[in-house]
C-alpha cells in the first residue's frame, strides 16, 4: 500500500514536470496602466498659477501681474530680442554655447529635444545626431582650444509635489557628459560620467584646456585630463555628495559650487573649498537655502558674485550680492568697516615687493602666471621653479589677472599668522612693527 502510494505521487510530480517543460501557448498580457487622478493634476496645474507667497489665485493678483507686465521698463541700454529657434522640437531650450573664437557658431540644447548647431548665429540649425545615447540636454560649454562639452539629465530641475504629496518629475535622466574634440566629427559619451543622471552646469577653465568642472546630482565633479578621469574635489567631507545645483567661474579664477543648500568657494583651482553660506547668516550672510542655487557674476570684477536661491517649494527665496567675493561680509564697498577689520598695506610697500620680486615685470612668472609677490602653494596651479631644490614640491602661485594677484597678497598679509602682530607705522610707512 505504502509502496503504491510512492509510485503514485512520484507518478504525479513526473506528469507535473513534463507538463511545465513543454512549450506554452503564448497568451496576451494586458499592460499594467497606473491612471494619475483628476485631482494630481489639478493641484499641480494650481501650483503653477497660484501667488507663490498666499497659494491663492485671486483677481487682485491677475490684475497687478498684468499691470507690472503693462508698466515695466523697457531696457535702458536698447536691447531688442529676436526669436533663433529651433522651432518645434520638444522641451525649452536651457542650454546654450558661443564659440568664443568664431561667434557664429554656437550650439543650443533642448532638455528633451536633443542637441542643434549654427555656423551662420542662429539663422538656421542642424540637428545633431538624434540618436546620440540621451537626448536631454541641460548645459554646454566650449573649452580653450575648442572642444565641446554638453551635459545631460533634467530630473533633478524639473521637479513637483503631485496631490498626494509626493515629489515626481517630467524631466529625462541623462547619461553623464559626452564630449566632441574640437578636430573630431561626433560626440562621444565619457564613459566616467555616465552613471550620473543630472549634469546642471558645465564650466572649462580659461587657461587650461583639460581642466574642467560640473555641476552634478551626485556632487561636484573635475577633470583635469580633458574628461577621462573626474574626481569629487571635496570627497570624504560631510555631504561631498549633495546635489550641486551650479557652477560657476568668476573673472578672478574662483570657482563657485553648491553643495546641498550650501554655497562653496574655491580660490585655488578647486584643491580646497570654503563654505561661504552661513546656517545662521544675519542681515549680512549669505544663508544657506533648501533648494536651488545659481549663480553669476560681473565679467571684469571678482568681487561682483550674485546668488539666486529658490525654497524647496520652487518659490524666489531671495537674491543676493557680494561686492568683495564673498569675504568679510563688508557690504557696498564700505571702507570705513572694512578698515577695521584688515590693516591697510602701504602702496609704496606693494610697489617696491611687486618692483623686485618680478625684476620689473620681467620674471617668468609674472609674464606668465600674473605673479607679482612670488607667492607660494602647495596645491592646486602653479608654476614650478626652474632652479627648485630637489625634493621641493612648492609652486609659484598662478592668476588669470594682475588684480586677483594683488588681492592674494593682500589677504597674505592680513591672514598669514607670520604677519598676525605687524603694525605700520602711520606716520611713516616705511617702518613697521612686530610684536
Amino acid at each position: 500500500m505504502k509502496q503504491g502510494l510512492r509510485f503514485a505521487l512520484a507518478g504525479t510530480v513526473l506528469a507535473a514536470a513534463i507538463i511545465t517543460a513543454l512549450p506554452k501557448k503564448a497568451q496576451y498580457t494586458p499592460r499594467q496602466v497606473e491612471e494619475q487622478s483628476a485631482a494630481g493634476a489639478a493641484a499641480y496645474l494650481h501650483s503653477l498659477r497660484a501667488n507663490q507667497i498666499t497659494g491663492e489665485v485671486t483677481q487682485e493678483d491677475i490684475q497687478s501681474a498684468i499691470e507690472s507686465l503693462a508698466n515695466m521698463p523697457e531696457s535702458s541700454i536698447g536691447l531688442n530680442w529676436a526669436e533663433r529657434g529651433p522651432n518645434n522640437r520638444g522641451g525649452r531650450t536651457r542650454g546654450l554655447a558661443i564659440n568664443p573664437a568664431n561667434p557664429s557658431e554656437m550650439y543650443v540644447g533642448s532638455v528633451s529635444g536633443g542637441l542643434y548647431f549654427s555656423n551662420n548665429g542662429g539663422l538656421s540649425w542642424l540637428e545633431v545626431n538624434p540618436d546620440q545615447e540621451n537626448l536631454a540636454v541641460m548645459t554646454i560649454a566650449y573649452s580653450k582650444n575648442g572642444d565641446v562639452y554638453y551635459g545631460t539629465g533634467e530630473g533633478l530641475y524639473n521637479t513637483w509635489t503631485t496631490g498626494y504629496g509626493a515629489s515626481t518629475s517630467s524631466g529625462f535622466p541623462g547619461a553623464g557628459i559626452f564630449k566632441k574634440g574640437a578636430n573630431d566629427n561626433a560626440f562621444t559619451q565619457l564613459s566616467g560620467t555616465s552613471t550620473l543622471s543630472s549634469i546642471g552646469a558645465i564650466v572649462c577653465d580659461p587657461n587650461n584646456n583639460d581642466k574642467v568642472y560640473a555641476a552634478t546630482s551626485s556632487g561636484i565633479r573635475m577633470t583635469t585630463d580633458g574628461g577621462s578621469n573626474w574626481t569629487n574635489p571635496l570627497q570624504g567631507q560631510i555631504g561631498s555628495n549633495g546635489t550641486c545645483w551650479d557652477i560657476h567661474m568668476d573673472a578672478g579664477g574662483n570657482i563657485w559650487g553648491t553643495l546641498g543648500g550650501r554655497v562653496m568657494k574655491s580660490t585655488d583651482a578647486g584643491s580646497t573649498w570654503t563654505e561661504i553660506s552661513k546656517s545662521s547668516a544675519g542681515s549680512t550672510g549669505l544663508p544657506r537655502s533648501g533648494g536651488r542655487i545659481m549663480f553669476a557674476s560681473a565679467s571684469d570684477d571678482a568681487d561682483y558674485v550674485y546668488v539666486v536661491q529658490i525654497t524647496s517649494g520652487n518659490a524666489l527665496a531671495g537674491v543676493y550680492r557680494t561686492t568683495n567675493g564673498g569675504k568679510y561680509g563688508v557690504k557696498s564697498r564700505d571702507l570705513s568697516t572694512l578698515k577695521i577689520r584688515m590693516d591697510e598695506i602701504p602702496v609704496s610697500l606693494a610697489i617696491a615687493q611687486a618692483a623686485k620680486e618680478t625684476g620689473w615685470g620681467t620674471s617668468r612668472f609674472a609674464q606668465e602666471g600674473n605673479a607679482l609677490f612670488g607667492q607660494w602653494t602647495w596645491s592646486g596651479e602653479g608654476l614650478k621653479p626652474k632652479e627648485a631644490e630637489d625634493g621641493a614640491d612648492h609652486k609659484v602661485m598662478k592668476f588669470n589677472i594682475l588684480q586677483a594677484s594683488v588681492r592674494a597678497y593682500q589677504r597674505n598679509l592680513n591672514t598669514h599668522p607670520t604677519y598676525n602682530s605687524s603694525v605700520w607705522n602711520p606716520h611713516n610707512y616705511s617702518k613697521a612693527v612686530r610684536g
